[in-house]
């Protein structure tokens, strides 16, 4: 890169690079003074290997590329249906290079996102885009993004899981709601369990059903450590799922046919999930230890557990208050 001198008095510098197909070619930067001339060469250089010189779009479609081999085919799902809404929504942020992007426009961007989408949509929207800028542009420190807000779990009742069992007793849905209710088990995991998952009394879950970016559903290793699992199961659950057999439907399939099954018996409406949530409480219910509820339900952390917890105690205070004043009205009014 030094410059050296031509015969009109000039200075030249030059650059020398490779291009994808390792073709060598040579930018030349002429100047006054073999200073400019450097300079001008060194600049080049800097900008051509610094990952600035990117556009916001580039760096996110590099960063999910990067992460495809070891991120689980629903996270690489959401990373691209949050990318194709920046390239058909946010164009003018999406083709923006790194280098001229500024903390103004991020926070714009944050702030129209917010207008449209839920505190987590807008969140994931920033995680994605936080791993993709440099550090100077790092999100979390630069841009206010809305509050979280607590989840509202819907916790279905001991009469009303009663009432579900029976409607389900004898039916393709009997030993999926069993799995949830009493293992604690995600969708996915009893969509992709097998019967050879099942040895004695125990049930190892080791695959999830997921769909992959382009939305086919794929069955995969656990997402996390912890969901990676066995469970002991009551003798007469393994019995009835080795005489009935495990049936063969999608998370979606599941969740639709769990609907239906709820409408078509006038039952109180709740997600599927809903009942991972209620063996949960029912297990804090009984003073079983949080460490070993983790464990069965395959949570890594407390978080979502605890909001599962307060959920079930703002519930039953509901009730213990009503016993309250009831009693308090039946001796005093």
């Amino acid at each position: 890169m030094k410059a050296r001198k031509l015969p009109s008095g000039s200075w030249r510098a030059e650059i020398a690079k490779k291009d994808a197909n390792g073709k060598r070619t040579r930018k030349s930067f002429t100047a006054a003074t073999k200073a400019e001339a450097e300079a001008a060469a060194l600049a080049y250089k800097l900008k051509m290997t610094s990952p600035d010189s990117r556009t916001v779009g580039e760096a996110v479609t590099a960063l999910i590329e990067s992460k495809r081999p070891v991120l689980s085919p629903s996270t690489i799902r959401s990373y691209m249906g949050i990318k194709r809404s920046l390239e058909k929504d946010h164009l003018t942020l999406w083709q923006t290079p790194i280098e001229r992007l500024t903390e103004q426009q991020l926070q714009q961007f944050i702030n129209k996102l917010s207008e449209e989408h839920t505190p987590k949509t807008v969140r994931n929207y920033a995680a994605l885009l936080g791993s993709s800028l440099p550090a100077r542009l790092r999100i979390r420190n630069s841009v206010t993004l809305p509050a979280r807000v607590r989840p509202n779990y819907h916790i279905p009742t001991e009469a009303t899981v009663q009432a579900i069992l029976g409607a389900c007793s004898d039916t393709a849905l009997e030993i999926p709601v069993l799995l949830a209710v009493v293992c604690t088990m995600r969708a996915g995991e009893i969509a992709a369990l097998r019967m050879d998952d099942i040895r004695d009394n125990s049930i190892h879950v080791c695959r999830n059903m997921v769909r992959d970016d382009n939305n086919k559903w794929v069955t995969k290793a656990p997402k996390t450590y912890s969901s990676d699992r066995i469970i002991e199961a009551p003798p007469w659950l393994i019995e009835k799922i080795r005489a009935k057999g495990l049936p063969e439907m999608s998370p979606t399939a599941l969740s639709i046919a769990f609907g239906k099954m709820l409408k078509r018996n006038g039952l109180p409406h709740c997600r599927f999930h809903d009942l991972r949530h209620y063996s949960a409480s029912y297990m804090h219910a009984k003073g079983v230890p949080t460490a070993y509820i983790m464990k069965r339900g395959g949570w890594n952390t407390e978080t979502v557990l605890n909001a599962v917890y307060r959920h079930a105690l703002d519930d039953r205070d509901k009730i213990e208050t009503q016993r309250i004043n009831d009693a308090f009205t039946k001796s005093l009014k």
